[in-house]
């Protein structure tokens, strides 16, 4: 995984589908990118099977930490119902069709920057980009503006050892099932593909797995289709390498689908 560069992060998974989650990246106009190497890697017997799902926004929940102490599982679960029954659902500041943002070369390299170095200020990022901080700042502002940048945050966490579990789920009441897990006080990241498919990623203390899947079997009766994946410890590569791959001759980003199918094919070389 490490010899591709659009695979940026990967972590052991097991439940329906037991192997690797992956995150990865694509141009937009190339859309068939990853299904295609997805099929070749299962073509070349890497993969026995694979599930695809194309995040178009997510937002991240910290831990409430007044709460945690208090929690109970009980009444989280008998809250269901209730929320199923109402019109109320969460306001999610999603997208489900972003618009495609242009970029310059000068734009990746503020994110380049920012990303390696989150305290870095405008004059700093001033004098690499050769731009007056003005100039740097109406940058930042426009890609503030559309969505690129929404902002920076310390994330903490407040147990020692924990649990990473991910429910796939599809319903047409999506967001009031969102509600229901808006409810809990652990870490959770919501993650849309489209406004009634979604997955939510919590982390939470291993003692407290047990009781988190006892009364996430409730939802499965507001669901069409849902399943549970819990991750291991994770490797990320980072946004850098990235960034990278935009071409600034070009003006538009480079993923080498060629050369990645003939890593693959290396790989396989080395290992006969």
């Amino acid at each position: 995984m490490d010899e591709i560069p659009a695979f940026y992060y990967y972590a052991p998974t097991y439940g329906r589908y037991e192997g690797y989650l992956i995150y990865t990246v694509y141009y937009l106009n190339t859309p068939r990118m990853i299904p295609d190497l997805a099929s070749e890697l299962k073509k070349r017997g890497l993969i026995e099977e694979f599930y695809l799902f194309d995040v178009v926004d997510y937002q991240r929940y910290e831990a409430k930490l007044s709460e945690l102490e208090s929690w109970d599982w009980d009444k989280w679960s008998k809250t269901l119902p209730t929320i199923m029954a109402k019109k109320k659902e969460i306001d999610l500041k999603m997208e489900e069709f972003p618009q495609m943002v242009s970029f310059d070369s000068k734009d990746t390299l503020i994110l380049q920057n920012m990303v390696e170095n989150p305290e870095i200020t405008l004059r700093e990022l001033g004098e690499i980009l050769e731009l007056s901080q003005p100039q740097v700042h109406n940058r930042v502002k426009k890609l503030e503006e559309s969505g690129i940048i929404r902002g920076f945050k310390l994330s903490l966490s407040p147990y020692d050892s924990g649990m990473t579990a991910i429910c796939f789920f599809k319903s047409k009441d999506a967001r009031k099932i969102l509600l229901w897990f808006d409810k809990l006080p652990y870490y959770h990241q919501i993650t849309m593909e489209s406004s009634s498919h979604f997955f939510v990623q919590v982390y939470l203390p291993s003692t407290e797995t047990n009781a988190f899947l006892k009364h996430l079997r409730n939802l499965k009766e507001f669901t069409d289709d849902m399943f549970v994946q819990f991750l291991l410890e994770g490797t990320h590569k980072g946004y850098c390498h990235l960034i990278d791959m935009y071409s600034s001759e070009t003006e538009s980003w480079k993923l080498p689908y060629e050369e990645f199918i003939d890593k693959i094919d290396d790989i396989l070389k080395k290992e006969k």
